[in-house]
């Protein structure tokens, strides 16, 4: 506020990842985890972003509104099987309790989107998909080694359209309480194919 005199943008990236638990591949059954591991992930990747998030909606409020975006995980959502019926979207990549956190996120997105809708503050969640970041290379050869499929890692500038988009938002204009998935979401407004954003091959790092 010293600096800029406003907020109107909050963007929720900051998490605990699988492989700070499990390192160095994130792999983890839901038994094999331990207690304290869910209570140290949901304290940073949930409490922490609503900590974040009361502290900037106040002078985003007091701007006459704003947007929040968090980064969420396509693992955390369901699927539609049939009338009254959901799957989880990918159980098979043993990745709790990150994916539990991330379904927190999400719906504390949707319910802080009608929260705060009419006060013209946007609030969405992005899924952006397989993104090559630090340590994206053991991820990929340890599920690898468990027999677990992974899609081609992606460049982390694929979320930006999307991210930009979601910013412009507004509560009582634009889209909120929405779940948005950046490979369908670029391929549908002319942003390119996952194809198109594939990351170098990287290899995994040896450490002694």
């Amino acid at each position: 506020m010293a600096r800029f005199g406003r907020v109107d943008v909050l963007v929720n990236n900051a998490a605990m990842r699988q492989r700070d638990l499990y390192p160095p591949t994130g792999v983890s059954t839901v038994l094999g985890t331990a207690d304290d591991h869910w209570d140290r992930m949901f304290a940073v990747n949930v409490v922490g972003t609503l900590v974040v998030t009361r502290a900037f909606v106040a002078p985003m409020l007091e701007g006459g509104g704003g947007a929040i975006v968090n980064v969420g995980s396509r693992g955390g959502m369901t699927r539609p099987l049939g009338d009254g019926v959901w799957a989880g979207v990918q159980p098979h990549v043993r990745n709790q309790p990150y994916d539990a956190t991330k379904a927190a996120l999400a719906s504390l997105t949707f319910y802080l989107a009608d929260e705060l809708r009419e006060r013209d503050v946007a609030v969405n969640v992005l899924f952006p998909g397989p993104t090559m970041t630090t340590g994206s290379a053991e991820i990929r050869d340890g599920r690898r080694a468990h027999g677990i499929a992974t899609a081609d890692f992606l460049r982390a500038e694929h979320v930006v359209p999307l991210m930009l988009h979601l910013a412009a938002q507004r509560g009582r204009t634009g889209e909120t309480g929405h779940g948005v998935d950046v490979l369908v979401w670029n391929e549908q407004n002319g942003h390119g194919t996952p194809a198109d954003w594939i990351a170098p091959e990287q290899p995994a790092r040896v450490t002694e």
